[in-house]
């Protein structure tokens, strides 16, 4: 993880996605926040925060980080 006092590193609390400041995106543009899994673009925060739930990692709780990891390792499935 990435994170500083500045950018710390955001966690998505529906789907325990995380999210790093990138302060060089690898597909060019702007510094920001960009899913960990992929750093070729990143997005301001306030935009993330209007499509997710999202919480600094943080601040979360030894609980809160370990609902998230379950719902990572054993995500719901699908009604399709």
């Amino acid at each position: 993880m990435t994170a500083d006092v500045a950018h710390p590193d955001l966690i998505d609390l529906d789907t325990g996605d995380i999210y790093e400041w990138e302060p060089e995106p690898a597909g060019g543009g702007e510094p920001g926040y960009s899913h960990r899994e992929d750093h070729d673009f990143a997005w301001p925060r306030k935009d993330l925060e209007i499509q997710y739930r999202l919480a600094e990692i943080r601040t979360l709780s030894r609980d809160g980080l370990d609902r998230l990891r379950d719902l990572v390792l054993n995500p719901p499935e699908d009604d399709d």
